[in-house]
């Protein structure tokens, strides 16, 4: 991808009089760019993390944005994006400074892995005037990545004060969703010991391919590329009605789905140790279950809470007792 810089030349000029020497008058000087940052939560807008990074572009265009403007030209950013990090109180780039154009608008793309990290794993990011692209983002080669993506900032030619700081307001979202379990039991079963083995979701998104819709997040898009049966957790620990499991994940985060299939499902795999004085026993217990009953869809920037609860049956007893059978059995003597 090309880039271009524009430069605003200085000029000055020095007023000659017979009587007295005026001073050549100044230039306004560029202001450099800035950025001021905070995802956004369901509640509320929270800080971005200061040991965070992102990465961004900018376009500039003599005219208000439209989408697909022929004449909105690449500011800064290259093919992979300009790194952007907190130094000295404020958010820039930490080798070069970049500054306001004299003239016409910047409007800005931006994404972030929530970490100090800044590029994925065997995806290509891509930016043009409309908004950022990935293809092939995988969420296993992306081990628990939280990708967001922050509101187009468009027809911007000053740092404001918005949200934490003064820059450009660049408000992150994020653009997959996330899942949590909790595993109980209904009541507290003396002589039971119950054992998480593991949780898998089964034909689940693996690969898929965004496009941000800019000016509107709600529109961006996942596109499923591949599916897969994915180890939600493997979390080997102890549950009961008293002490909740919330299992380590090994993956948090997952493409947003709409599910409809029946063989989209969850595997519930755990343990039943009884010790009940005359002997211990264990069995294995697995089961399935819908996601379409459990969720029906996991949609981008929600975190979703499922709570599992284990129940016993208790073994009841039914007596009862045969009837005598009359026998009439006379004899005399």
């Amino acid at each position: 991808m090309k880039k271009f810089f524009f430069i605003a030349a200085m000029v000055s000029a020095a007023l000659i009089s017979c009587t007295k020497n005026e001073p050549a008058p100044s230039m306004e000087a560029q202001q450099e760019i800035t950025f001021m940052t905070a995802p956004l939560t369901k509640a509320e807008i929270t800080k971005f993390g200061e040991t965070n990074r992102f990465r961004t572009w900018a376009f500039h265009d003599q005219t208000d944005w439209t989408a697909g403007s022929s004449s909105a030209q690449l500011y800064l950013g290259g093919d992979a994006g300009l790194e952007i990090q907190k130094i000295g109180g404020v958010w820039k780039n930490d080798s070069q400074s970049y500054y306001w154009p004299k003239t016409g608008q910047l409007t800005f793309y931006s994404y972030s892995l929530n970490t100090t990290g800044t590029f994925l794993t065997d995806a290509t990011v891509a930016c043009t005037n409309k908004g950022i692209t990935v293809t092939g983002y995988d969420i296993q080669k992306n081990l628990d990545v939280d990708f967001l993506v922050a509101d187009q900032a468009a027809n911007k030619t000053a740092n404001v004060n918005t949200y934490y700081t003064e820059g450009v307001p660049t408000l992150f979202r994020h653009r997959l969703s996330n899942i949590i379990f909790k595993v109980q039991t209904a009541d507290d079963y003396a002589g039971k010991t119950f054992v998480l083995e593991s949780i898998t979701l089964n034909n689940v998104a693996k690969t898929a391919d965004y496009a941000q819709v800019a000016g509107t997040p709600a529109n961006d898009t996942w596109t499923i590329t591949d599916v897969d049966n994915i180890v939600f957790s493997d979390d080997a620990s102890s549950f009961s009605k008293t002490n909740v499991l919330t299992p380590a994940a090994k993956q948090s985060y997952y493409i947003p789905d709409t599910f409809a299939e029946d063989n989209e499902t969850v595997t519930i795999v755990y343990n039943v140790t009884t010790n009940n004085g005359s002997g211990t026993s264990t069995e294995k217990v697995t089961v399935n279950k819908s996601l379409k009953e459990i969720f029906g869809s996991w949609d981008k920037g929600n975190k979703y809470t499922c709570t599992i609860t284990v129940s016993l049956n208790e073994i009841l007893w039914d007596p009862a007792v045969e009837e005598w059978t009359l026998v009439d059995d006379s004899w005399a003597i």
